[in-house]
Formats: structure tokens, sequence, C-alpha cells
């Protein structure tokens, strides 16, 4: 039992009770109902002026008379429209099934006539003059020739209108055997088309023409459904007996036929697959031979759920599964058939139809998974059902059980066998009444037409519906929602007057403009939020909003002039007051404080920039910013409606005035074009955005300020001549309207030309010192280390480089040479010159008017000096040189690029350090041309420039200090501080004493120092002074270092140790005894073995010669001996040691007397040396420590 079978069958006879309900008549009778009630019962409400035409019930009658009389032509012409278009259905569908005029006119005239017979008899049997044929299904039968389609109709038992008046084979289609058959019964349209139309292997063109063509009838005519289902037919011979590429073939011409019903008529199709001829299976009419009647009616096949006909991939699997279900219910029957037969032969057939049906299951299977078959591009069609059916058994068989047997085991049998013959039909009757016929419903309509109907029904339908509602939703919305603006504004008023109440109107002397805030806001919002635009069209003049808003307007105005108009005047009174305002200030104020007064006419822009400068003041910051809008919009407000009329102070006026007055009237013009708000909007001048990409890397401000701050806008090219010059027409002109803020006496005084040349000759002073200012503080950023000044320079070289773009934009924002108006364009040549003639009067009327204010800015600048009209032109004129001259910045490029290559070098210490940094370096040299540039370039070009040269050369010798002191530390530094440091004589009080090879290793002539200072420092020191000092190149500053002094003691040192040349340390001594104490009988002083003594006998002077060749010691023994009567030294320098204990006296640069003293014994002897610097008195040896970094 079919479930889906009975719910559209139920589906159909409602559809078919409701059938008047849903037709357009009906639902145009109730539109016409509806009409006549509104124009009974409201008509006498509408009226055109005084007139009102449906104001009698005489009238009323006849307006809907009229209506219904419009209705009846409606139906009247729907119904002969209707009509025609059935005939004409009739005709197009008699007249396709011929092909040839010639062959068989007469035929086609009888069936012609025939088939307008069988439309009439339909249109009896449906009891409907019109819609017979649409309210019928209509089925496409589809299938190769000779599949069995026609016969499987004939024995269908399906009722045929025709039976009475004509035999069952005369009931032919319109287009007789060669096109299609129509075939008309009681509950649908079945068209059993020819078997070529299917395959269309006879003729492809003709038979391509003809289904197309067939196809374009269906849709034409029947548009919304043109077939409710395809019945496809495939006969059991060919699977029993074609091959597999046979069978595949023609499921998939089969497949494509069902496509092109699908895109031709747009709708999604049931197919019903029907296997015919099923009694070509042997055993087949033995085994249902016994059914009768009320069995061979009944379903042999699948219909599958309606989801697994729409799935993709699923049906094969699903068929399969029904088949197996099929056999084993055969299998169940299989005994009770083989009991009911008698004979053997019989018997045998019954017992092997299983098996033969079980046989073609693989091939069923491929079959529909074939025709089931889909892609991303191509669906597969809905395949509601397979069934098997045999309309008659004609005897011959084919037992594939057999074959396959005989074929295993040798056998030899004749492929087709004697069968049953009978006329029976099975399995067909309910196939066509309970399956197909039942889902007519479930074909999808065409999408297009469906919604053209649906859109055309829901206008015919809902549009009285929508008129109604619409008049009943407005008015019931324009109801509540005048309640909710009376409400809303009702607690508006409440709590406006709550706030009122305790906010002064009279003697006010302070500017509490934010106790003010609220109330004001609460009556604006109660205007903007509750009332405004709260009226609807859909209202239909129910709404209240104009009284509302008038009402509440007179209130908002009289707290504006009660509550905000007093306060903003002591607003301005207390600005006024202000001593630190300006005089530009000062002006507006008093301005505004007599505009709002009365004294003169209002200016209501200027009255706004001049509040929204003076709110931004009195309340800074972003967590004010509402307040200051609220109070500007308040304050626009005011001023757009009638003011009250005020007392002002006379007094402060007078006071403003005079203040005013006392500064020439120039200089309050240059102030307030330079204050006003159109001024501080015009974009600032800052270097960042004109020096390119590079900006923050080259250039640095010697303020410390930031790139991002600059000129102001009035003080470039654009806001000279684009706001400055215009305004300042306009304000002299206004300044000779606005006699009453100053007073008129002063006013008529100054005006004219002659105030605009001084304000000029004001704005180019302070135009210059801006720009002064600006290019004196930026500079070339200075690099703290050579590889960031390669950089600098690396950047200064390139093409667009930021200082080129830097000085452009430098001389073009202070070119305000009023030449540059005069220039005429030039006149285009050939194609050009065809310009548009409007075009060029204008552009000649451009060129008068920039002449003529060429010529009065010259009137106007007459006298006023060049530097001060253009101190920049010397960089200008470089920039842009004239025709054949080379720019100055041409000859800087390649300089830049060396420059940039040798510091790079430098960088890198690639080479000697003399060599990369000495004088005559390539670096000095390259940095010596920038210098020798940098003269010849305008300002401010050539300071920026020469600053940079100085910074490299500084940086060179930084660069050269560095590694000549990482050169030192990696040679001479590392020993000197093993050797020399910590060391006697350097150290007094050290222990251990310096080796004399040491010494002259370190000391020598051709010692570390010596060497050292020969090969790397000399080049970078100034010894022409003392203390030594590093030069840089290029006269850079010379650089004190406190290693370079121990250099300069080091040479010391050599000259004094090393006095007679060579490596040799060698100092000669004469010693002379002085002195002997009158205790003592004799002295004896020791030096390296050599002595000399004193018995207070004659004086004998003894040289001596250190470090000589003796033992490594000095003594001096006083005699006789005793107790501290002598002290020695050992070791390289105990002379020195021992002559440390005496106690020196010098007598001259080369000699001085040691005198020693132990206990009561003293002796003193007289020094002389072979040099002024004596070594035991030499300041170098005792303040010499080995140098660091340089």
């Amino acid at each position: 039992m079919n479930i889906l079978n009975w719910i559209y069958t139920i589906r159909s006879y409602i559809e078919g009770y409701l059938g008047f309900l849903k037709g357009g008549r009906f639902w145009s009778l109730i539109w016409v109902v509806a009409i006549a009630v509104m124009i009974w019962f409201y008509g006498e409400s509408v009226a055109f002026g005084q007139w009102r035409p449906l104001e009698s019930q005489y009238n009323r009658i006849i307006a809907i008379g009229a209506v219904v009389l419009v209705w009846l032509i409606y139906v009247i012409v729907s119904a002969v429209r209707r009509r025609r278009a059935e005939a004409a259905m009739i005709d197009a569908v008699a007249e396709d099934g011929t092909d040839s005029e010639t062959e068989a006119k007469e035929e086609v005239a009888l069936l012609r006539e025939r088939l307008k017979h069988a439309l009439l008899r339909l249109k009896s049997i449906s009891k409907k003059r019109f819609g017979y044929v649409y309210d019928f299904p209509w089925y496409l039968i589809i299938g190769a020739p000779g599949s069995g389609k026609t016969t499987a109709l004939v024995n269908s038992g399906l009722s045929f209108p025709f039976a009475e008046e004509m035999d069952e084979h005369s009931i032919q289609g319109v287009g007789g055997t060669r096109s299609c058959d129509w075939w008309f019964t009681d509950e649908a349209v079945l068209i059993d088309t020819a078997g070529r139309y299917t395959t269309q292997d006879s003729d492809v063109t003709v038979d391509s023409t003809a289904w197309q063509s067939f196809l374009g009838l269906l849709k034409r005519h029947r548009p919304l459904k043109p077939i409710n289902g395809v019945l496809v037919t495939i006969s059991m011979e060919d699977i029993l007996t074609q091959s597999a590429q046979a069978r595949f073939k023609e499921v998939r011409v089969i497949k494509q036929r069902l496509r092109d019903l699908e895109d031709n008529l747009k709708v999604r199709l049931p197919v019903y697959l029907i296997f015919t001829k099923v009694d070509m299976l042997a055993g087949f009419g033995e085994f249902f031979d016994n059914f009768n009647k009320f069995d061979r009616e009944q379903v042999l096949g699948v219909t599958f759920p309606l989801g697994v006909s729409q799935s993709k991939g699923r049906i094969a699997e699903a068929f399969s599964g029904e088949i197996d279900l099929l056999l084993e219910r055969m299998h169940r029957l299989l005994l009770e058939r083989m009991q009911q037969e008698p004979d053997d032969i019989r018997r045998s057939s019954v017992f092997r139809f299983p098996a033969q049906f079980a046989s073609i299951k693989s091939v069923l299977v491929e079959q529909i998974g074939e025709l089931t078959a889909s892609s991303k591009l191509v669906g597969a069609p809905l395949l509601r059902g397979v069934y098997f059916v045999s309309a008659t058994q004609t005897g011959a068989v084919y037992d594939k059980v057999g074959r396959s047997t005989s074929a295993r085991f040798s056998f030899l049998q004749e492929p087709n066998t004697a069968g049953t013959v009978s006329q029976k039909a099975f399995f067909l009757s309910r196939l066509f009444n309970d399956v197909v016929f039942g889902e007519a419903n479930l074909v999808t309509t065409d999408i297009k037409v469906q919604r053209r109907k649906r859109i055309l029904s829901a206008i015919f339908y809902l549009v009285p519906l929508i008129i109604a509602g619409g008049l009943f939703a407005g008015w019931t919305h324009a109801y509540f929602a005048n309640q909710s603006t009376m409400s809303a504004v009702n607690e508006r008023i409440a709590s406006y007057n709550r706030e009122a109440t305790s906010i002064a109107i009279e003697d006010i002397a302070t500017d509490d403009l934010n106790r003010i805030l609220s109330p004001l806001d609460t009556l604006r919002d109660a205007i903007a939020d509750d009332i405004a635009g709260k009226s609807r069209w859909y209202h239909f003049g129910t709404d209240q909003e104009a009284k509302l808003s008038d009402s509440m307007q007179a209130t908002y105005a009289r707290a504006l002039n009660g509550f905000l108009l007093p306060r903003l005047l002591v607003h301005l009174q207390n600005r006024m007051n202000d001593p630190q305002i300006t005089t530009g200030q000062l002006y507006d104020a008093l301005k505004l404080y007599a505009m709002l007064g009365g004294l003169g006419p209002m200016d209501e822009q200027f009255a706004i920039q001049t509040l929204k400068a003076n709110f931004a003041a009195s309340l800074p910051g972003a967590g004010r910013a509402q307040a200051r809008d609220s109070l500007l919009a308040h304050s626009r407000a005011l001023l757009s409606r009638p003011l009250m009329t005020v007392t002002l102070d006379d007094n402060l006026i007078k006071k403003a005035r005079d203040k005013i007055n006392a500064i020439p009237r120039s200089q309050q013009l240059f102030e307030l074009l330079l204050t006003s708000a159109d001024a501080m909007a015009l974009p600032e001048w800052r270097p960042i955005d004109k020096a390119g990409s590079g900006a923050e890397l080259l250039f640095a401000r010697g303020s410390h300020t930031d790139l991002r701050q600059g000129i102001a806008g009035i003080f470039t090219r654009d806001g000279y001549f684009n706001y400055f010059l215009p305004r300042l027409a306009e304000m002299s002109e206004q300044f000779a309207q606005e006699g009453w803020v100053i007073g008129e006496q002063k006013a008529q005084a100054e005006s004219g030309d002659n105030l605009k040349t001084d304000v000029l000759r004001i704005y180019f002073n302070a135009n210059r010192q801006q720009w002064a200012a600006l290019l004196n503080d930026m500079a070339i950023r200075p690099a703290p280390d050579l590889i960031q000044a390669a950089d600098i320079v690396r950047i200064l070289a390139s093409a667009d480089n930021p200082l080129r773009t830097f000085a452009a934009a430098v001389a073009e924002a202070t070119n305000l040479d009023p030449q540059q108006f005069a220039a005429s364009p030039a006149k285009p040549a050939g194609k050009e010159a065809a310009v548009d003639e409007a075009q060029r009067r204008a552009a000649e009327e451009a060129a008068k008017v920039n002449a003529a204010r060429v010529e009065e800015l010259q009137a106007l600048t007459d006298g006023f000096e060049t530097t001060m009209l253009d101190p920049y032109a010397a960089l200008r004129k470089s920039l842009q040189p004239p025709e054949g001259q080379k720019s100055q910045f041409t000859d800087l490029s390649p300089v830049l690029e060396e420059l940039s290559l040798q510091l790079s070098r430098a960088a890198t210490n690639a080479g000697e350090v003399n060599t990369i940094f000495g004088v005559e370096s390539k670096l000095a040299s390259a940095n010596q041309m920038l210098v020798a540039q940098a003269q010849r370039l305008p300002e401010p070009v050539s300071r920026w420039v020469g600053r940079l040269a100085t910074d490299i050369a500084r940086l060179s010798a930084s660069g050269a200090r560095r590694s000549i002191s990482d050169l030192w530390q990696s040679t001479g530094g590392r020993f000197c501080k093993i050797a020399i440091a910590g060391r006697y004589p350097f150290d007094p009080n050290a222990n251990n004493d310096v080796a004399i090879n040491d010494f002259i290793r370190m000391f020598g002539p051709s010692g570390e120092f010596a060497t050292f200072f020969q090969l790397q420092l000399k080049p970078f020191v100034d010894v022409s002074q003392t203390p030594w000092r590093l030069v840089g190149m290029n006269g850079a500053e010379a650089i004190a270092s406190d290693a370079l002094v121990q250099f300069e003691n080091a040479q010391t040192i050599q000259t004094a140790f090393f006095s007679k040349g060579g490596n040799d340390l060698s100092l000669d001594l004469d010693i002379t005894p002085n002195d002997l104490d009158n205790s003592s009988t004799g002295v004896t002083l020791d030096i390296n073995g050599e002595t000399i003594n004193y018995d207070h006998g004659p004086v004998q002077t003894k040289s001596f010669k250190w470090p000589g060749q003796g033992n490594r010691s000095a003594r001096i023994a006083f005699n006789p001996p005793g107790p501290n009567a002598s002290v020695s030294k050992t070791g390289p320098w105990a002379m020195f040691r021992l002559f440390d204990l005496a106690q020196r006296k010098a007598a001259s640069e080369d000699q001085f007397t040691a005198s020693f003293r132990m206990g009561s014994r003293a002796a003193s002897f007289d020094v002389r040396v072979g040099s002024v610097l004596n070594p035991f008195t030499l300041k170098a040896l005792r303040t010499f420590r080995c140098p660091d970094a340089l």
C-alpha cells in the first residue's frame, strides 16, 4: 500500500472541490463586493473641494453598478480569450502530426475531426465549459521503437471515451504512428511518442526538429505544467538479447531525452521506468498463469520513497534491495505454484522462473545506475519507481538460465523456447490508476510562470485588503503615536519646569553656561526627538505635530532669550575684560557683543565662528566636547530667532574701543586676518610633509622642536594668494562698513589703499620672520657616527634627495611674486588650436582679472624692499636657473657621492688611519670640496651643507681618534701596561723597577711611542702648543686628549734619556762633594761600582755614566761607621732611588744639590746632568701614565 498515492489522491479531490474558491472569478467577485461596500458606506466622505459626487444614494448605486459592469466585462473577455486559446491549442495539436501533405491529406482531416470530437467528449465528461483539457494530467510515454508502449496502453484497462464509437485500434493520435498518439482517458491524457523521437536514429535532423517542436508545443499551451510525468519503456527483450554496449547506449539516449524535457519545459518531472515484455523471461507465463484479474491488476515493481528519488547515487542501491525482496516473495510463492501445476514441463518452468528473474538483476541494477547517474553539471532524473509489465504473451521466451547452464556443461539448447500464449495483461491497470495518476501533482511547475502567476494573484487578491488594512493601521498608529508624543512632551515640559525654577533670569553676574545646558537640551530634544519627524503620510492628517511643534518652538525661543542670551553677554564681557586677550580677539568679542545688543547688523556666520572659538577656550578638553557642541547648537538656534532687547555696558564698550583704537588700524586688521577661523583652518606647512620620506633621518631642529610643527598656512604662497589677499580686500571694505564697532571717526580716518599697504607691510615682515625662524632652526641632522653620516650623505646624493625637495618646497611656499598671475596661457597648435570658443574667452577674462590684480599688488607694494618681498629669490633661482645655465645643485651630487663613498670606507676602517683620515686623504679632499660647494649655494642651503661638512670633519677626527686608539691598544698600549705601569721610576713607591730593555723598547727613538707617533699620530696632532691637541680636517676645532699628553711625556722622556741619539740609554753625571758634617771623617758615594770620596779635603769632581757596566747598585756611607751611617739601593734604577732619599735643591735647570742626612750624619753633593731635561726632576717622568683611548 502506497501512502503517498493516497495522499495525492485526497489532495486532488480537495483541490477539485475548492476549484471554484481558488478561481479568479470568485476572488474578483470578492473584490467587487468589497469595493461596493466601500462605495456604499464611505462614498459620501469623498470630496473634491465642495463637490461630493457620491453623497446621494442614487449616485452610489450608479457607481456600484459601474463596478459590477466592469467586472462582468472582465469575466466575459477572460472567458472568450480562454476559449480562443483552447481552440488554438486543439488546432495546433491536430496540425502537429503531419509532415507530408501529399501523402495523407484526407486521413489528416479525418483525424483532426476525430480529435476535436474527442475533446468535445472530454468536455462533456468534465462538466466544465472552460479549462477541461487543463483539468486532466498529461503524461508522456517515451521508449525505443518496439519497446511495447502502444501495446501497454491498449491493454492497460484504462477507460477511453471513444470506446463506444471507435474500435480501440483506431483511436490514434493526431500525427499518426509516425509522430505520436494522443490517448484520452477519463483520468488523464497519455501521449505516446514515436520511438524515433527517443532514439533519433532514422533521420537525426528531422527527428530532433520534430522532438523539439513537440516540446515547444507542450510548453506553449500548458506553460505551468506542460506534462505531469514521463513513462519510460524498455523492452525486456532488449535486456535479454542485446549486448551490454547496446543496452547502455539505449539508456543514455533515454537519459538525454529526459534531460531535453526538463531543459525545455523548465519543470522537474517524475519518471516511471517500465520494463515491458517481461513474458520473454522463461517461466513468466507459467508462474503467473493462475493469477485472477485482481491479481493481474497489481503492481509488480518498486515505488521509491520521495527522499530516495531525490537523493544522488542511492537509487540503484535501493532498487537492488527491493529486487531482493521481490525475489524473496517469489520464492515464498514457488512451492505453492509447483504444487498447483500438474504438468511436469510447466512445473519445471515455474521452478526456474525466480532464477530467471534473479539472473537479470545485475543487468537491471547497472541500467538503473546509468540512468540515475549525476554530476556537478548534470543532474539525475526524478525516478519514482521501476515496474515490470506484460501486455500480451506471444509464447516466445528467452531461457537465460538454460543458456548459461548449457554453455557451462556443453549442452545443446535452443535460445528461444515456446511459452504460454495469452492476451492477458499483467501488472498494468493499477500501475496507471494508483501509482502514476495518483502522483499527478508531484511535478514541479515552471518557476518563472509560477512566480508570475503568484504575483498577479497576490496583486489581484491583496490590494483591497492592503488598502483597508493600511487605512486602519494608519489611523490606529496615528492615535497611539499622538498619545505617545503627548506623553513624552508632557514629561519633557515637567522636567524643564523643575530644572528652570532654580535658574536666574535677572541680575546675572556669571556666565554659568553649563548650568543652563540641561533645561535647554530638554526643550530641544522634545522638539527633535519627540515631535519632529513623528508625522507620517499614513496618518492621513490625524497627527498633531504642527500644533505641538509651534507650541514647543515658542517655549524654546523664550528659554533661549531668557537663559542663554544674558549669559552670552556676560561671557563676552568677561572676555573683553581679560588682560591676556589679543587685539583681534577683543575686536571679535566687541563686535559680537554689539551685535547681540542690537548696535549693528547680525552676521550669523561670524557670530557662530566667534562663539565656537570662545567655547573652545573656556571649555577645553575632549571631555567637554559634548558641552561645547550643545552650546553651539543652542547659540545657532538663538541667532536664528528674534532676539529680545538687552541693555549693554557702555563703559565696557568705550574701554574696549579705546584699547582697540590705541593700536594702528592696520595692525588690527592684520591680527583679525591672522586669527580668523578661516586662517586657522588653513593647512600648516610642515617640514616633515615637504622633505619627503627621509625627512626625519635627514633633518633636525636646533630647538629640538618636532618636524611636524611648521609655518602657519597663511604665511605660504597658497595662503597669501588664496586667502590673505582676497580676505584683505573684503576685510578692508568690511572695516569701512563696521564703523559702529570701534567708532565712526576712527573707521573713516584709516581706510582705502593706505590701509592695505600698511597691512601688507606688516604681513611681509611677519612672513619673513616666520620663515627665518624656521629655516634657521632647521639643520641637517648631526650624525653620531660615520655609518649614519654615510647614510645621510647617500640620501643627499640621490636624485630625489630630501634636501632638494625641501629647498624646492621652501622656494615655492615663499614665492609671493604677483607676476605669476600675469602669465598668459600658451597658444595651442594643430588640432589643439580648435579649443572651445567659450573656454578661450573665459581664459582671456581670467588673464585680464589676474593682470589687474598684479597691477594693484604692484601699486600697493611699491617701495617695499626686495628682501622683504622675496627673501629667498636666490634659492628659487638656483633651483630653476635660466635656460642654458646649470643649477647649482647639479654640481653638489657628484661631490656628495664621492663623500658618501669615502665615509663608508672610513666607517669600515678599510685601510691605514692616515690614508683614510689624514689631511691628504680622499675623505678630507671630498669634504673640502663639499665646503667649497656649500659656499656657492644660496641660503639657507649653504648654511645646512656647511654645517654638514663641519660635522663630517668632527666625525672624521673622532673616527681617526678611535681607530688610532684601537691600533695603539693592539700594539704598544698592552706592553706599556705590562712593562711600565706600576713600576719605578714612574711610580716612586713601587718595589719593582722598569727593566732597562723595556724602557728602551717603549721610550727609545725607535721605541713603541716614537714609532707609533710617527706612523699614526703625527698627521693628526698639533705639536705647536702644549699640551698637544688632535686636530680635525677642514679647520675643525682641535680636541684635547689626556692620552695625547702621555705621548708628549714620552717624547720628553726620550729626549732626556736618549740625548746622544740611537736606541742606547745614556745619562752623563758630574758629581762634586759639597759639604760634610763635622762628626764624620769622610763620606763615600758608590754608583754602579764607581765611587767618589770626600774627607774634608780638596773637592774633586767625578763623572759617572748611567746605567753603566757595573753592578746595578747605589750606596752612600759615612765614616767612621756606625748606626745609620750608610744606605744602599739595588736594581737598574738604584741611583734614582738613592737620590730620591736626598733632599734636592735645584741650582739651575741642569744642576741640583743632593743633601743626604742620616741621624747626625750629613753630606751634600752637587750634581750636574748633560741636559736641561734633568731626569731627576723631570715632571714628564713622574706624571707619565700608560695611555688608553686617545
